[in-house]
């Protein structure tokens, strides 16, 4: 969470903190204290029942609570682009800065963008008929090699990916015999063409 609003008080900020810590209670994952060097597993979550990490980029908000992390803890990475080749390119650079530097799958959370988004280049090409689906779909095709691609590797804490259902996330977690089936794709328009307006004077 970021707070936008550079006219909120401290009053503000503390209603904030409230309620959160309200809205979330024990569910809320503790900042692990000083001297212990590992994020908790999943495991260790279950078994405490804390299944919500809420981060805060607001020193005010976050730092009267163990409950509430600074927004430092992730590393965020993006590609920020259309191209496959550039993506996969992009990621294998975060992969060895991972490896480089294990920290950030300790005390920091890494994460991992498996997006292709639309830039000047591929709205310009596809301007009728461009579409953050079909951008997912080549996307998520390309997931399963390059996990195989870089076995053994620190993959980060968190895998952001579009149209999740058209991936083969089980596969690459090795989880395919925990599914009971296929996942039934969202309802509505796959398709989102960029619409060009020009107004003539």
């Amino acid at each position: 969470a970021e707070l936008v609003n550079p006219a909120a008080t401290a009053s503000d900020k503390l209603k904030l903190q409230q309620v959160i810590l309200e809205t979330f209670g024990s569910a809320l994952i503790p900042e692990p204290a000083d001297g212990l060097p590992d994020l908790p597993t999943v495991g260790q979550l279950q078994q405490s029942g804390t299944t919500v990490l809420v981060a805060v980029q607001d020193e005010d908000v976050e730092g009267g609570s163990d409950l509430l992390w600074s927004t430092s803890v992730f590393r965020n990475t993006f590609a920020n682009s259309a191209d496959l080749d550039r993506m996969v390119a992009y990621n294998e650079e975060r992969l060895d800065e991972f490896e480089a530097d294990r920290s950030y799958g300790s005390r920091r959370l890494s994460k991992l963008s498996w997006l292709l988004t639309p830039d000047q280049a591929y709205i310009k090409d596809y301007v009728l008929t461009g579409s953050i689906h079909e951008l997912a779909i080549e996307a998520n095709g390309a997931l399963e090699k390059f996990a195989a691609d870089n076995q053994g590797k620190t993959l980060g804490n968190v895998l952001l990916l579009d149209y999740f259902e058209t991936s083969p996330i089980f596969d690459v977690l090795g989880l395919s015999d925990k599914s009971e089936g296929e996942f039934v794709p969202e309802s509505g328009a796959t398709t989102n063409a960029f619409a060009v307006i020009s107004l003539t004077l």
